[in-house]
């Protein structure tokens, strides 16, 4: 039997989660609060990165194709076009990160529930990505390419901690 549309992206998102997860995984000696950047230019910090990529999942997987929130209230503090600030009132990083992992399943989960007919559907917000395409299935395409573009960052950061990633 053929894989739907759904199961196809949840295979491609689960390996650009271990992708992500990798590069964390060279940062567990920086400071997930700090800034880190070279210069003039700064990324947001790890914290921040992760808590955002969470809200993201969230919003693009399940808030555009219809469904309703698997994410923790306060993470719409690292919504699109936040402030790059760490809101307080969340916890350890540890705690963020076992929050991001329970958010991260729950997407999966309801990710695979949708059948290739919801995929084709125009999302929840009516949003356009760029060549014009509104459908739920390139809002769940953009998580994914969202995610892997801030695990660059997270790749970036560990270069600028000396860290060997290959």
């Amino acid at each position: 039997m053929a894989k739907t549309e759904a199961l196809v992206l949840v295979e491609m998102y689960e390996k650009t989660r271990l992708l992500t997860r990798y590069y964390l995984s060279k940062l567990k000696e920086v400071d997930p609060l700090v800034s880190q950047g070279s210069g003039d230019v700064q990324f947001n910090s790890i914290y921040w990165l992760m808590a955002h990529l969470a809200w993201a999942e969230n919003y693009l997987v399940v808030e555009m194709t219809g469904g309703k929130s698997v994410a923790p209230h306060w993470m719409n503090h690292y919504s699109l076009g936040s402030d790059g600030s760490v809101h307080e009132g969340h916890g350890s990083f540890k705690e963020l990160l076992d929050d991001v992992k329970v958010v991260h399943e729950k997407c999966m989960q309801y990710l695979a529930t949708l059948s290739d007919e919801d995929m084709a559907k125009e999302n929840a917000g009516k949003f356009q990505f760029g060549d014009g395409d509104a459908t739920c299935r390139f809002s769940v395409q953009h998580a994914i390419r969202h995610e892997a573009l801030h695990t660059g960052h997270l790749s970036l950061i560990a270069k600028l901690n000396k860290q060997k990633t290959v």
